[in-house]
């Protein structure tokens, strides 16, 4: 009798340790659900931030275009176009004029110069004072392109820009001392840009101008700098020339 007791008493004991163990895997199942769905959820969110910062990145390296020197200009003059994240070198940009393509003369990562071409279409006529918006795209060799920017532009000049043919000495013009630049088309009052920093009211002839290189923090005798040289002559540019100056 006590055997028999003590038989029915283990198994109702392994009955209720049975009943314990499904009540536990039961209620551990939905936590298990909601922890394979949050991490669906997870990478879903992810995904689309990964979505997200590729177009933000891909926006992050367009070149931007925000200005120009002068801010507005004559078809056939140099205009200087100002921005972020050009390609360093001038010949690995190209710029669309109005749909025209116009290789840089001169720049870097923040400007391009560039002359605006004759057959904009639908420019104003010579001798007009009528003005155009057009716009503007720089695209880098390796195509990221900028947003349009519209630059005003009035009608061509009659008489053509001032050119310069050769600058001497050839290399190593000093600091502070002159130079003679030789050309066409220039005035009896010139301005003569090295890079940014100008010089004006330089007399000359039409072929001929001297002009004393100004000081442009190159940093003493041994060190030399390319420059860019530009001679504005009544309001009209001339394609640059890049010039070595030695400091003194």
């Amino acid at each position: 009798m006590n055997v028999r007791l003590a038989s029915a008493v283990l198994v109702l004991a392994v009955a209720a340790c049975g009943d314990d163990l499904h009540r536990a895997t039961d209620a551990s199942s939905p936590p298990a659900v909601a922890d394979a769905a949050a991490a669906d959820a997870s990478i879903d969110a992810i995904a689309i931030d990964a979505r997200v910062d590729a177009s933000v990145d891909a926006d992050v390296t367009s070149p931007v275009v925000t200005g120009f020197d002068p801010p507005q200009a004559r078809v056939g003059e140099p205009v200087r176009i100002l921005g972020t994240r050009f390609a360093p070198f001038p010949n690995q940009n190209r710029v669309l004029v109005a749909g025209i393509e116009v290789q840089p003369l001169d720049g870097d990562a923040i400007n391009l110069l560039i002359r605006l071409p004759l057959n904009i279409g639908g420019a104003p006529p010579v001798g007009s004072g009528d003005q155009k918006e057009i716009e503007i795209v720089v695209v880098t060799n390796d195509d990221r392109r900028s947003a349009p920017a519209k630059l005003l532009v009035g009608a061509p000049f009659a008489d053509p820009p001032p050119k310069i043919t050769r600058i001497d000495p050839e290399v190593g013009g000093d600091e502070n001392a002159e130079i003679t630049i030789t050309g066409e088309n220039f005035g009896a009052s010139n301005t003569v840009h090295f890079d940014f920093k100008e010089v004006a009211n330089v007399p000359g002839t039409a072929t001929e101008i001297k002009v004393v290189v100004p000081e442009l923090n190159i940093g003493g005798p041994g060190n030399f700098r390319l420059v860019t040289v530009t001679v504005v002559t009544g309001g009209r540019a001339s394609d640059p020339l890049n010039y070595m100056v030695r400091g003194n």
